[in-house]
């Protein structure tokens, strides 16, 4: 490969992990399209500081929801990142949980239970559909999991 083709490559993928939204595992050359006017949004006003994620597909859509904290279903919390970001962490490397905010779209959030491999994803389901479209069903994926072993 040359030169030119590896600086290209790497250039998309830093592109697509900040423009786009890229899994925690690494950028896996795959995407979700999002246009910059999506992650162009208000910071939301509604009062919602706390949100349990099963609401997520809930809730008012079209503005930021940076500083919002989420709540997954085992009481863990994580605070949601500016529209355009996203986070993955982990408890206690049993459970890696992931929150991407896509500004007016909404926030997707999912975690994988590494000892089964159960995903489970939230958030508005038009949302879902394109993270699912660009990732699979894993956006997470198996990476994340290698140090539990």
């Amino acid at each position: 490969m040359t030169t030119s083709r590896r600086l290209s490559r790497a250039v998309a993928c830093v592109v697509m992990a900040t423009l786009v939204a890229s899994s925690v595992a690494g950028c896996h050359n795959r995407y979700v399209e999002f246009s910059a006017g999506e992650f162009d949004a208000p910071p939301c006003v509604d009062g919602l500081d706390e949100v349990a994620v099963e609401t997520l597909d809930e809730i008012a859509k079209g503005c930021d929801r940076a500083g919002m904290v989420l709540v997954f279903p085992d009481g863990y919390k994580t605070d949601v990142s500016g529209a355009g970001n996203n986070d993955g962490s982990s408890d206690d490397l049993r459970e890696w949980y992931m929150v991407m905010n896509f500004g007016k779209p909404g926030v997707f959030a999912a975690s994988r239970y590494c000892d089964t491999g159960v995903v489970t994803m939230w958030g508005p389901q038009g949302l879902i559909d394109r993270v699912t479209e660009g990732f699979g069903k894993d956006p997470i994926g198996d990476g994340s999991c290698e140090s539990t072993s």
